[in-house]
């Protein structure tokens, strides 16, 4: 279909048409690119977003939203011996759950001794 016959079409109908056309030549353009452009044109479009973003929130008199508190693992050498525990114990837990249940774990004895340090400290006064 040309761009002339458009005027053939309802506008609903022409409207559609526009829109495919528009995303097939989205999807060209985009399979004609190196990997490194399309991150480079991936990273721009999100900081443009992220701008408009921010603008609109301005805009409303919103304050800015709190940082995400991001989950830090401990470092592996603490995290050794609970990893040789849990893999003593069998079973088919991927990397991903043995770190999490290996942090789990120290989490767990840390604060078991933070208690404990507290109740003797008490004990003492």
């Amino acid at each position: 279909m040309s761009r002339d016959s458009y005027s053939e079409l309802g506008p609903e109908d022409a409207a559609e048409a526009r829109r495919l056309r528009g995303a097939k030549g989205g999807m060209t353009s985009m399979s004609n690119r190196t990997p490194e452009q399309r991150v480079a044109f991936a990273k721009k479009a999100a900081a443009a977003s992220a701008a408009a973003r921010r603008r609109r929130r301005e805009e409303a008199g919103l304050p800015e939203p709190k940082p995400r508190n991001r989950a830090t693992v401990p470092p592996l050498d603490q995290l050794e011996p609970y990893l040789r525990q849990i893999d003593a114990e069998g079973g088919t837990l991927t990397y991903d759950e043995r770190i999490r249940e290996a942090s789990l774990r120290l989490k767990r004895d840390v604060a078991a001794a933070a208690l404990a340090a507290l109740r003797s400290r008490k004990e003492q006064s």
